[in-house]
């Protein structure tokens, strides 16, 4: 819709995981209206880093150099996998600071609570 109106887009990738990021890759790569990929580089030395056990999941973390990311040309995603690294972190509910999905359009606004 945003090509159709020719609109620029700039998909967030934030810290959604080495498969997302790469699918988001996939994707960015073939989209003639990018402007750019927002990306949170990974730094597994950051107390702040999102997911320390990241590089480990699958073999292939998005490498950055100077805020550009070298597309793969391996097949697929462009990662493989390590599914025994995986099963050692199963996903953990964590409590969310959002607003629930089925408040989001019948609620008025509120003050999150502080973490």
């Amino acid at each position: 819709m945003a090509e159709a109106q020719y609109i620029t887009v700039a998909p967030h990738d934030g810290s959604a995981g080495p498969v997302a990021e790469a699918a988001n890759l996939q994707i960015c790569t073939n989209l003639p209206n990018l402007l750019f990929m927002e990306h949170r580089a990974y730094d597994r030395k950051s107390p702040n880093s999102d997911v320390l056990y990241r590089d480990k999941v699958a073999d292939s973390v998005i490498p950055d150099t100077d805020g550009y990311i070298k597309f793969s040309n391996s097949p697929g995603l462009g990662i493989e996998i390590n599914e025994e690294e995986c099963i050692k972190h199963p996903y953990e509910s964590r409590p969310s600071r959002e607003l629930p999905v089925e408040d989001f359009f019948t609620s008025k606004p509120r003050e999150l609570d502080p973490a």
